[in-house]
């Protein structure tokens, strides 16, 4: 694959950046989709840079060249963020035009542990159309939001309520094949509902009557905080669940049923990020919610809703997690890795994007449920995972043999073009982390498996790299990138043979081919 070439790459672009020289093999290697479309830069890196404050430096004046290989035409590539993991730091960029944000338009950069520029993943948006109005008015936008909510959603107006409106540079088409990217300015609404997990995203166009998409909020360390809502009827709003604040915080010595099981499962799980990840959940997506246990992972349990109890789904709500009487430690890493996503890679705005993160957050719950060790996750029981709200099980090592069939291939049997559920073609995502860990052969691709503790570093990388407008070749990408920083970087003896398995693996589950 491109990113292990880069290794031993030709022409060279030398980009500086102050202390630190950035080399990146832009010419040669820059995969494009189908439509030609840049969607990942590769990189040679060839010089140290000394700190985090230096690569970001870096990262910064790099964005010029990699406007120049996206092909961005209007607005400006913005940091946003830098993250030192063990995947590499990670320095994200939004485009922005006149201060409003494009929405799910980004670029990724990675560096490795010696500040050498290792790729880039992301979309741009080439062009926009229209501009906003001098005013708007915020309760006209929020009925408008609500209408298009309970049309698309099948759900009474009267139980709906609308927040605040955001401008926003909205592009229908970004990241699909085929498409000329260009924006509209919108508005972009959240609507929630008297279920506890009832919440979507309406986005209306700024200047006409026009509703652009209606699409559901992805809800989907030692101080955690757990609260037990005893059956009491929530709606969708926070602060109807609120742990700390609405429901008191169990004593967790004293805790009893799905609170002591919440806060064991939590302690699994936050174990997992700490011992594979180095990752500290408490700081990455706790909550203060103004109460004297400060900073906290909160979860309230044994909630209900207004249709009836008990309340058999779970969610990620913002702030905290929500379940109803479900509490395993696969169902609670799933949420988790829903709360993660969206603190790193934020949530994602398009249909494959969601289809992505739902088998994102398959497999990190999946790692994290199998990492824990307990009963019931060994053998050939590790791959199967149970949806709490359906009861269904989905197949992660043989995705055809889920409840619902699900391919294991882009393009696949059991594939679905324009699939409604993120869960179908998410997977594909989730065959190809079993398949990292233990190997198989797939369509005469053989793969061989590289075991948990080097698999979990790659897939973290990849969660790291993404965007809310990611597709399953970004994804592609994205794991090609991190098992390269997880070789430089000595990171849990990951090596070029592995890199190997991972490019074995996108050919397998064909992540590299155009999703349509």
């Amino acid at each position: 694959m491109w990113l292990v070439a880069a290794v031993c790459a030709g022409a060279v672009l030398a980009l500086t950046a102050g202390q630190s020289t950035v080399y990146a093999d832009l010419p040669d290697l820059v995969p494009h989709d189908a439509e030609g479309h840049v969607v990942a830069v590769g990189g040679d890196p060839r010089q140290d840079a000394p700190d985090a404050a230096g690569i970001e430096q870096a990262a910064r004046r790099n964005l010029a060249a990699l406007d120049v290989r996206y092909g961005r035409s209007f607005g400006d590539l913005e940091v946003v963020s830098t993250r030192r993991t063990i995947a590499g730091t990670v320095v994200r960029a939004r485009q922005v035009f006149r201060g409003t944000p494009v929405e799910g338009a980004e670029v990724v950069q990675v560096y490795d542990a010696r500040g050498g520029f290792v790729g880039a993943v992301g979309h741009v948006v080439l062009a926009r159309q229209g501009d906003f109005p001098p005013d708007y008015d915020a309760d006209v936008l929020r009925d408008r939001a609500v209408r298009a909510v309970a049309a698309s959603a099948s759900v009474p107006a009267q139980d709906l309520s609308a927040e605040e409106p955001a401008p926003v540079w909205h592009d229908p088409d970004l990241a699909r094949p085929g498409d000329l990217s260009i924006a509209v300015p919108a508005f972009k609404v959240t609507v929630r509902g008297t279920a506890p997990d009832h919440a979507w995203t309406a986005v209306l166009h700024a200047t006409e009557d026009e509703v652009l998409e209606v699409r559901p909020a992805v809800l989907g360390v030692v101080d955690h905080a757990v609260c037990d809502a005893r059956g009491k009827v929530v709606t969708g709003a926070p602060a109807t669940v609120r742990c700390g604040l609405t429901f008191p915080i169990a004593d967790p010595g004293a805790a009893k049923g799905a609170a002591a099981t919440a806060y064991a499962r939590l302690a699994d799980v936050s174990a997992f990020y700490s011992r594979f990840l180095r990752t500290d959940l408490v700081a990455l997506i706790g909550t203060d919610a103004g109460d004297e246990e400060g900073l906290a992972l909160r979860a309230t349990v044994r909630v209900c809703a207004a249709g009836g109890c008990p309340y058999r789904s779970s969610f990620w709500n913002g702030e905290q997690l929500v379940f109803g009487d479900v509490v395993t430690d696969a169902v609670v890493g799933h949420e988790v890795a829903h709360a993660v996503a969206a603190r790193v890679a934020g949530d994602p705005v398009t249909g494959r994007a969601r289809e992505v993160a739902e088998g994102m957050a398959d497999v990190l719950g999946q790692f994290a449920a199998i990492g824990s060790g307990p009963a019931g996750v060994e053998g050939g029981d590790r791959w199967q995972f149970t949806d709490p709200a359906s009861g269904e099980v989905r197949n992660m090592a043989d995705p055809g043999l889920s409840a619902v069939p699900q391919p294991a291939s882009v393009g696949g049997a059991h594939w679905q073009s324009g699939a409604t559920d993120p869960h179908v073609n998410a997977g594909v995502v989730a065959k190809a982390a079993a398949l990292l860990v233990d190997g198989g052969e797939v369509d005469g691709q053989h793969v061989q498996g590289i075991g948990l503790d080097k698999a979990v570093a790659i897939w973290w990388g990849a969660q790291n790299y993404l965007t809310p407008s990611a597709t399953f070749l970004d994804l592609a990408n994205a794991l090609e990138i991190s098992c390269n920083v997880a070789v430089r970087d000595v990171v849990n003896g990951v090596d070029w043979e592995d890199c190997d398995s991972v490019s074995a693996v996108i050919t397998a589950t064909r992540l590299d081919s155009p999703a349509e």
